[in-house]
């Protein structure tokens, strides 16, 4: 991450010279141009001989000067934002190129080594990545946002991806184990087949989503709002649904969800209420 960060601080220090070159050589030549209009004005003009319409030639020289100017401003501009432009996508591919080399590596330094890239990444306003297969074990993600991203078979358990944001991406098959996935949000995810035994999903938002056959055994899912989302063959056993928002959801076994450890003020589609009351009235108590 240190070597990133310094490679990146030394080509915005290499672009800024370059960027600073340019300035220069333009300050010099609309000063070389302002003085030559002025002097066009003040000094009188020098006879040559057999040259048909000095004031017209001199005064040609001049407008070719601020037509000239104006072309070298055009120009810097455009060849720089080109440039940049260009630079940013090398760098980009560079760092993909580096998380598909990560791949399939399961170790701590794979770890570390993917946090960073998955940083850089963003900081270049990439939000969309694969990650499928990706050991991202026992590290720190907070605040990120991920958009349309591939996790299939990721592997983060133990990560804090706390107050993360996450839309249309998929999860299927991944490992959040012990994971610390406090007050995210999760808007139109697949989540089929997460194996989720113990995470922290407390304060998170899950509207739209797929959750079947997610394993959620002695999670903590206390205050979530988990809405209109599909819970076919959800694992609740042992899990905390204290205070938590099921309204809307569909597929929702009541003989599954009454295996948890708790419902108490959690919001219950009107049917689901009943069938709970009947079956384990102590969970609502």
């Amino acid at each position: 991450m240190r070597k990133e960060k310094k490679r990146r601080r030394a080509g915005k220090a290499a672009r800024w010279r370059g960027i600073k070159g340019s300035v220069m050589i333009f300050a010099v030549f609309c000063l070389v141009t302002v003085i030559s209009t002025i002097l066009y004005e003040v000094l009188p003009l020098p006879k040559i001989p057999f040259l048909w319409g000095e004031d017209a030639f001199y005064q040609t020289i001049v407008m070719g000067m601020y037509n000239s100017l104006l072309d070298f401003a055009v120009f810097s501009i455009l060849l720089t934002v080109l440039l940049k432009r260009q630079e940013r996508a090398d760098t980009v591919q560079r760092y993909l190129d580096d998380l598909d080399a990560c791949r399939f590596w399961f170790s701590d330094q794979a770890a570390h080594r993917l946090r960073s890239l998955i940083q850089l990444l963003q900081d270049e306003g990439e939000y969309s990545l694969d990650l499928t297969k990706c050991y991202i074990s026992e590290i720190i993600l907070k605040k990120l946002r991920y958009e349309k991203c591939r996790m299939m078979g990721a592997v983060f358990s133990g990560s804090n991806l706390e107050q993360s944001t996450f839309v249309a991406c998929n999860f299927q098959g991944a490992y959040c184990e012990k994971s610390l996935l406090r007050k995210c949000t999760f808007q139109a995810c697949s989540l089929r087949l997460l194996k989720g035994r113990e995470v922290d999903m407390r304060s998170s938002s899950l509207q739209d989503c797929d959750l079947e056959l997610c394993d959620f055994t002695d999670a903590d899912l206390r205050f979530a709002i988990i809405k209109n989302c599909s819970l076919k063959k959800v694992t609740f056993s042992g899990c905390n649904l204290e205070r938590t928002n099921l309204l809307g959801c569909t597929n929702l076994c009541v003989e599954e969800l009454v295996k948890c450890r708790s419902l108490r003020y959690a919001k219950l589609d009107p049917e689901i209420r009943a069938a709970v009351q009947a079956a384990a009235p102590h969970l609502l108590n």
